[in-house]
């Protein structure tokens, strides 16, 4: 079924496009005329050392299985050209997050503890995460999900108006082998946020074993270097001084991880993940000053 000298999907048998926003698999039109190995059937007779005969699905039909896991994976477009390979390595501990993704991605399902990229914006977290579970999917047939957790919120607040349980919606989510949670942290988290949050890791924690994660968030455990959000100034005997105005300093709020999402959360993630910190500039800023520059 897959020609390894196709020029399309380079011996790969799919091919990839945007479909709604998403990663769009399907099966590479060259490759897809009858399977020379099972005729069409999807399946093989092998016979074990003892003459039994048994059969197995055909190269053809995991392909099949990979594309369908690879379809339901939620994987945003943007990320089309995300890989191990295409990974920028601008800083040591790029290469040390590289190394890790690489391990989890070789040793797993016997490997379930999972992993948490931290670090400033335009680091490579996401793409680190992306590239993990195109590899699983596509190589060992792993159910993987991504979801940006802000935007899960927002899926589940319009299901209230159409009748749609909470369970509903994030059930794909709590059954999925590896699942990436995109920034970790990101919006007001209110009492109803962090349950739904919850919600999510204390049933992964709970099966047997941990469903793995994969989490990225703009937040780390460090005071000195997570992420700092703006508030309004305070003096003695003075009340609520704008950040802007002269001649006063502006202030700001430093948030570790654990401030955000709460201790159980934390707790719980601690035990299931390696934390992995990435440092150095924003690449996207970095990469759209050189195309300025040309």
């Amino acid at each position: 079924m897959v020609k390894k000298s196709c020029t399309k999907c380079h011996g790969e048998g799919i091919i990839f496009s945007i479909k709604e926003d998403h990663l769009f698999a399907e099966i590479c039109p060259k490759c897809s005329k009858e399977c020379d190995i099972c005729g069409g059937k999807g399946y093989i007779i092998k016979e074990d050392k003892d003459g039994y005969s048994f059969s197995e699905p055909c190269e053809c039909r995991k392909i099949l299985k990979k594309v369908s896991l690879f379809n339901k994976a939620d994987i945003p477009a943007r990320f089309i050209s995300a890989s191990l390979e295409s990974f920028k390595v601008l800083h040591l501990s790029h290469e040390e997050a590289k190394i890790k993704a690489k391990r989890f991605i070789k040793k797993f399902p016997m490997h379930k503890q999972g992993l948490i990229f931290m670090g400033p914006v335009g680091t490579g977290k996401t793409h680190l995460a992306v590239a993990i579970i195109k590899e699983l999917i596509l190589k060992k047939g792993v159910n993987c999900k991504f979801v940006d957790f802000f935007n899960l919120l927002s899926t589940i607040r319009e299901g209230y108006n159409t009748g749609k349980s909470e369970m509903s919606i994030i059930e794909p989510y709590l059954s999925s082998d590896v699942l990436v949670i995109d920034e970790m942290g990101k919006g007001r988290n209110t009492a109803w946020e962090l349950s739904m949050l919850d919600q999510m890791i204390t049933y992964r924690y709970n099966s047997s074993p941990h469903k793995a994660l994969i989490i990225t968030t703009n937040y780390t455990n460090d005071e000195d270097s997570t992420l700092k959000e703006p508030i309004l100034a305070l003096r003695p005997n003075e009340k609520i001084i704008a950040t802007h105005s002269e001649p006063y300093e502006q202030y700001f709020i430093y948030e570790t991880l654990k401030d955000r999402i709460g201790e159980r959360i934390y707790s719980r993630i601690s035990e299931m993940c390696e934390m992995i910190t990435l440092e150095g500039e924003d690449y996207r800023i970095k990469k759209g000053s050189k195309i300025s520059d040309n």
